[in-house]
């Protein structure tokens, strides 16, 4: 893989953000197809693909992450910028997360939620926690997941990128392999935990390395340009294989398949984004400014789908089974997105400014 000048992050944020759009309506398609009763079962089954919009997430951060670390590789510390920034962008939205879940989830079971629960998700190691990993804020194994990438991401990059190889992709491809597969012996031997996709066999890190690893990789390709040369019939040939492949796995389940069902998926995502990056009409202005609002619509969208079940839209209106699930997944878009605008405008973006900032006299600080 040879080196070439780093991507620029403002150039090529465009198809990034329609890609995290993308990935946000998959996550809402497979949450609201469950309230919509007696869909059809082909509808059904397409929707459960919606849950690898998370591995889309994952390899669109990596990609993301990349082109910042390139961006500003020469800074005198890059290092605590990077998780200063990176802080910042997750935190403050997410511990809002945490305390509006947790005063529901009281209020629904009429006790307090522990507090080494909230303490493991504020710390961002609920992923380590059985009991926790999935309990308090929905869906935020996710974010633990991602926050693990960014504890590794600073070191993992300066191996990859120092003197790019072969050799290394393999080496860091086979490490990740061993450490998911030995994790998941753990799991079984120890803690009884049966390797299936509702598992934390599927969900905790370990597992999920190898998405964060073909993001890495896929950045690798943006910048050698080396995916220009390649016919369109491949990259989308390639993601639609790949997409059946993945569907295949979570049917069949055979040995190591929790393993194999992120690489399929990661892999298909991967050529996705390639495909992205050439075709600019793939990216159009709404689905860039959904995938802006993402992060607030993934911690927004569990609470508007438990809200919607009590509005007369949801009780009293039931047209045919399939109308009933486009309505009700307008419903919660619409009303997630407009809600998420406010969180970016009132929550992230202030924190990304905070954070830039911070990240800025701290480097100031340094050169002085």
């Amino acid at each position: 893989m040879n080196a070439a000048q780093p991507l620029s992050p403002g150039r090529n944020l465009a198809y990034i953000d329609a890609l995290r759009g993308i990935a946000i309506l998959m996550v809402i398609v497979t949450h609201v197809a469950p309230i919509s009763s007696d869909i059809h079962p082909l509808l059904a089954s397409l929707s459960a693909y919606g849950r690898m919009g998370v591995q889309l997430f994952f390899v669109a951060s990596a990609v993301t992450l990349c082109m910042s670390m390139s961006h500003r590789r020469n800074e005198s510390q890059p290092l605590i910028g990077f998780f200063l920034r990176r802080f910042f962008r997750i935190a403050p939205a997410y511990y809002l997360g945490i305390l509006v879940y947790a005063v529901i989830l009281s209020l629904i079971s009429e006790k307090s939620v522990p507090f080494i629960g909230i303490a493991l998700h504020a710390a961002f190691l609920h992923g380590f926690s059985l009991d926790y990993f999935m309990e308090i804020v929905p869906g935020g194994w996710s974010i633990g997941v991602e926050f693990m990438f960014y504890f590794m991401f600073p070191w993992l990059y300066r191996f990859a990128f120092t003197a790019p190889s072969l050799r290394r992709w393999l080496l860091i491809i086979g490490l990740s392999f061993l450490i998911a597969q030995f994790t998941r012996i753990l799991l079984q031997s120890q803690f009884g935990i049966e390797e299936d996709p509702w598992q934390i066999s599927y969900w905790n890190f370990a597992n999920q390395s190898i998405v964060f690893i073909i993001g890495m990789i896929t950045f690798q390709i943006l910048q050698s340009n080396a995916h220009q040369r390649l016919p369109l019939w491949q990259p989308i040939g390639a993601f639609l294989l790949l997409t059946a492949v993945s569907l295949v796995l979570y049917r069949v389940k055979p040995i190591l398949h929790t393993y194999w069902i992120v690489s399929a998926s990661g892999l298909s995502f991967g050529f996705l984004t390639l495909l992205f990056s050439r075709l600019p009409f793939l990216s159009p202005g709404w689905l860039q400014r959904i995938g802006k609002t993402s992060f607030s619509m993934y911690l927004i969208h569990f609470l508007v789908i438990r809200l919607y079940q009590h509005t007369p839209i949801y009780t009293h209106f039931m047209p045919e089974a399939h109308f009933k699930f486009i309505i009700n997944l307008i419903f919660v878009v619409s009303i997630t997105y407009l809600l998420s605008r406010v969180s970016f405008r009132l929550i992230e973006q202030p924190g990304m400014n905070i954070g830039k900032s911070l990240a800025a006299q701290f480097r100031t600080g340094s050169s002085a």
